[in-house]
C-alpha cells in the first residue's frame, strides 16, 4: 500500500499539484501579516516573511517530501554540487551577461528601491533563502521529478507552472517569470544542480538593483 501511495505521488499530476501548491501557499505569511496590519507592504519584514514562508514551503518541505516519501536522495532533485563546475561557470556568467544586456527589461523585473541597508539585507541574505527556496522547487523538485517521463517537454511544463502563478501581476512580469525559468532550468538539467541557476540569479538582481538604487 505504502509503495503505491509513494509510486502514485511522483506521477506527473500530484508533483505538479504539490508543487503549486507549496509554491502558491508560501507567500501566505506574507497575506497573513499585511491583513493582520503586522508589518506594512515595502518594509523589511514583509520581505523576512516572504523569505521564510519560501524557505520553508519551497525548500524544507518538498525536501522532506522527497527524502521520507519519495525515499530518494536529494542529489536527484538538484540539491547537489554541479556535475560540471567549468561548465556551471560558463552558463552562470553567460547568463548574467546576458540579463546585463536586457537591462531596462530585467529591472523592471528585479528592481527593490530601498535605502542601502535594507537593500544588502534584501538582495544578499534574504534574496539567497528566496532564490535558493524558488529554484528548488521548480527547477529541481518539479523539472527532475517530471524529466523521467517527459524527458525535454519537463522544460516549458515546469515553467508553465511557475508562470501561472505570477497570474495577476502585470503581463510583462509572467511573460518573464517564464523566459527566466527556462534559462535557469535549462542551467539545472546541464549541471545537474540548481545551485549554478540560484548563484546566477541571485548576482543578476544583485547587480540590476546596485543599478537601479546606487548608479
Amino acid at each position: 500500500m505504502q509503495h503505491k501511495v509513494r509510486t502514485w505521488l511522483q506521477k506527473p499530476l500530484p508533483l505538479i499539484i504539490m508543487a503549486s501548491v507549496l509554491a502558491f501557499y508560501s507567500n501566505w505569511p506574507v497575506i497573513y501579516g499585511l491583513s493582520h496590519h503586522i508589518f506594512a507592504k515595502g518594509d523589511a519584514s514583509d520581505y523576512v516573511a516572504e523569505a521564510l514562508g519560501a524557505l520553508v514551503l519551497m525548500l524544507v518541505v518538498p525536501a522532506l517530501i522527497i527524502k521520507f516519501v519519495f525515499r530518494r536522495p536529494l542529489r536527484d532533485f538538484g540539491l547537489r554540487l554541479p556535475e560540471n563546475m567549468s561548465e556551471a561557470v560558463k552558463l552562470t556568467l553567460a547568463t548574467i551577461v546576458v540579463g546585463l544586456s536586457k537591462q531596462p527589461a530585467f529591472q523592471e523585473y528585479y528592481a527593490v528601491k530601498q535605502g542601502f541597508g535594507l537593500f544588502l539585507l534584501l538582495t544578499v541574505l534574504l534574496g539567497a533563502i528566496y532564490y535558493l527556496a524558488e529554484g528548488f522547487i521548480f527547477t529541481g523538485f518539479l523539472f527532475f521529478g517530471l524529466w523521467d517521463r517527459y524527458k525535454y517537454h519537463a522544460l516549458w511544463i515546469s515553467n508553465l507552472i511557475f508562470a501561472l502563478l505570477h497570474i495577476g501581476k502585470p503581463l510583462t512580469e509572467v511573460l518573464w517569470a517564464f523566459v527566466i525559468g527556462l534559462i535557469f532550468t535549462f542551467i539545472t538539467y546541464r549541471t545537474k544542480s540548481v545551485l549554478p541557476g540560484v548563484v546566477a540569479h541571485l548576482t543578476l538582481a544583485f547587480v540590476l538593483n546596485v543599478l537601479v538604487n546606487f548608479v
